[in-house]
């Protein structure tokens, strides 16, 4: 009987409360929180005993989030005009673990604050304008909600970011293909991850189910009375986030609609709370000094939306946005996003076998180590996707110079067959087109070359000359190819673009048609 490998929600969790533990002041203030009275000279004294959260609690106050008409210097005036309630929530907002925000990249970053805040933001603002009870908790849950995606992408680094950023091209079509890939990797999502973690923390359990349920929307449209509330300011802030700050206009139909069912949202209501919005996420990235995604138009962006929605009536609007482009065309992207799966499940399977061997090491007297890693960074665990895009980035500066073509071939095996990208580096390293090709691999069925001076071609012949010669090596598997090259690299290439068109090309080739080589020319 073969063994089930897929990371369990369990073993992952575990993992996650080892490197991820909440600061010293938020635990204590956690404690003196769940007393039946609240001492406020004590939680005032937690908090100056920890001046970078003091410094961040006040700045966040004075932003425009809260809109107080003077400035409050010191944590009494803050409790004193904005009551205990706020305070507390905004200690635990601005707690998270520092060990997830370790090492991350600097889009990863803006990618995070981005939906963050303007998840966070839209849920306040939405309980503002519609005069509902427990705004400041819908911020706190809509600013944790992200979390279990920051520890993905600490632990899995570029299998994980490199997928969420593919998934911003995807086009809207009401589902959620980012948890869809998670569930055929994991067996459990970023939600589920997220609402886990706050529970192991002993956060508030009106946050976790809150944001456990933005997987299941179907879910929330069933809910009713107070149980319902937070769910569903939660998700309309979420579709906000996706709509002005993602540009994911297709999102708007079901806006309006659920806007409408839970809180009486009008057009001139989302107007009213975009408006307000952007303002505010400035302001509280700069209060938080931290960076957000650049060229956002929230206003213009809403804008954009409601003009598709005027091309047709409401309904067909609907259906035309849902499905933006064929459905052969959709079936092939679903089933690129779904072949990601296997790599995630290898990258999470990498990450659990690491901490296993740091802990023997840890046992064994050789020294524990000092914060988290991840299977795929710089640190050269995985070397294969890292050096590929190093000897790329080296390789294209090269060529532009010389004025060369550049071509990168991406090879996959699938089928029943191990090492097969060492196999074929060891048959082919000696007989590539050029003898400055650079081989790269980032698992045993995958490997990829970088030939400079080779045109598109010649690369294809020996895409194919590689396909033949594995047919007779491994009958039972296929070896498909992705070729893409570039004539002349001009300057400021951004050389991932040639990675990623090899990429779509090898994902074309694995999924469509019977030609196991595909190419393109970059321009």
């Amino acid at each position: 009987m073969t063994e089930d490998l897929t990371p369990s929600l369990e073993t992952v969790l575990a993992e996650s409360q080892e490197l991820y533990s909440l600061p010293a002041a938020a635990m204590e203030v956690l404690r003196l929180i769940r007393r039946p009275e609240i001492d406020v000279m004590a939680l005032k004294e937690t908090l100056e005993r920890d001046p970078a959260l003091t410094t961040k609690i006040l700045r966040v106050v004075n932003s425009s989030m809260y809109g107080l008409s003077g400035q409050v210097s010191n944590l009494k005036q803050a409790i004193a005009l904005l009551g205990i309630g706020p305070l507390k929530l905004l200690v635990l907002g601005f707690s998270l673990p520092p060990a997830l925000f370790a090492d991350q990249t600097a889009d990863s970053l803006r990618r995070y604050w981005t939906e963050s805040l303007n998840r966070a933001t839209a849920a306040r603002t939405i309980a503002e304008v519609y005069r509902l009870q427990g705004s400041d908790d819908a911020f706190v849950a809509g600013l944790l909600q992200g979390i279990g995606k920051l520890a993905l992408t600490q632990q899995l680094g570029e299998a994980y970011t490199s997928l969420t950023a593919k998934i911003q091209l995807f086009p809207a079509t009401g589902g959620d293909p980012l948890r869809d890939v998670e569930h055929a990797a994991f067996g459990f999502d970023n939600y589920t991850l997220t609402a886990a973690m706050l529970r192991a923390w002993k956060l508030p359990e009106q946050y976790a189910r809150a944001i456990e349920l933005q997987a299941k929307p179907h879910t929330i449209r069933t809910l009713r009375g107070d149980d319902a509330r937070m769910p569903q300011i939660l998700r309309l802030a979420d579709l906000t986030g996706k709509l002005v700050g993602g540009r994911q206009l297709a999102v708007l139909p079901s806006l309006l609609e659920e806007g409408a069912e839970y809180v009486g949202m009008s057009r001139r209501g989302l107007n009213r709370v975009v408006t307000e919005l952007q303002p505010k996420v400035d302001s509280l990235a700069e209060a938080m000094r931290v960076d957000l995604e650049e060229h956002r138009d929230y206003e213009q962006t809403l804008l954009d939306a409601h003009a598709e929605l005027k091309l047709v009536s409401e309904q067909a609007a609907k259906q035309l946005m849902s499905l933006p482009i064929e459905s052969d065309q959709h079936d092939r992207l679903c089933h690129e996003l779904l072949s990601e799966a296997n790599e995630l499940t290898h990258s999470m399977r990498q990450f659990l076998a690491m901490r296993r061997s740091e802990r023997l090491n840890v046992a064994r007297g050789d020294g524990p180590q000092t914060g988290p890693r991840r299977p795929r960074s710089a640190n050269a665990r995985l070397p294969g996707e890292e050096r590929l895009r190093t000897e790329a980035i080296r390789v294209s500066t090269e060529c532009r110079a010389s004025r060369s073509e550049l071509s990168i071939v991406m090879f996959k095996a699938l089928g029943e067959t191990d090492d097969a990208a060492e196999a074929l580096q060891s048959e082919f390293a000696a007989n590539s087109p050029t003898e400055e090709a650079i081989w790269t691999s980032g698992s045993p069925l995958k490997a990829a070359v970088i030939l400079p001076r080779v045109d598109r071609a010649t690369a294809v012949r020996f895409a194919d000359e590689a396909v033949a010669w594995f047919a007779g090596w491994a009958p039972q598997a296929e070896l498909k190819a992705g070729v893409a090259t570039i004539t002349a690299v001009p300057n400021r290439f951004e050389t991932l673009n040639l990675i990623e068109a090899a990429e779509r090309c090898l994902s074309a080739a694995c999924h469509h048609g019977n030609a196991p080589v595909k190419s393109i020319e970059v321009y």
